[in-house]
């Protein structure tokens, strides 16, 4: 997947595209950085609707490429030293997001199936069965 990365693209959209790629996965954007293994302050969430150009420290417009075997580490840290952004990436875990901190080293495409089995939209189904078909009390 590709993102584009300018100063008018807003943060809602970084997020949109992110998620619309990997559906039990989010990325976050906070005012200030994390240390690998931590979690980022709620408090410290920027708002949606802003602009990234109001928020990154730098001024570099481009394309970040996000491959599924892309470590959850090097995309936050990616995003650090290109575009001057602070951000989380959160899987999905009943319901809500959660920030990924003990899963830094784990890959893109592991944590959306980390999302994915620990969520409620994932509801494995039986088998159709003929009804007068009898189930076996013990397996063999």
């Amino acid at each position: 997947m590709y993102i584009v990365i300018n100063d008018q693209t807003t943060i809602a959209e970084i997020e949109k595209a992110f998620t619309d790629f990997y559906p039990y996965l989010e990325i976050h954007f906070y005012k200030k950085p994390h240390k690998p293994y931590k979690e980022s302050s709620e408090g410290d969430r920027i708002n949606l609707n802003l602009n990234i150009g109001s928020i990154k420290t730098t001024h570099t417009d481009g394309i970040l490429e996000i491959l599924p075997d892309s470590k959850v580490m090097s995309i936050e840290k990616e995003l650090s030293e290109r575009f001057g952004l602070s951000v989380q990436v959160c899987r999905k875990q009943d319901g809500s997001f959660i920030q990924s901190t003990g899963e830094d080293d784990f890959t893109i495409k592991e944590l959306n199936l980390f999302g994915r089995n620990a969520s409620d939209d994932y509801i494995m189904e039986e088998e159709d069965t003929d009804p007068g078909e009898e189930k076996p009390e013990h397996l063999l």
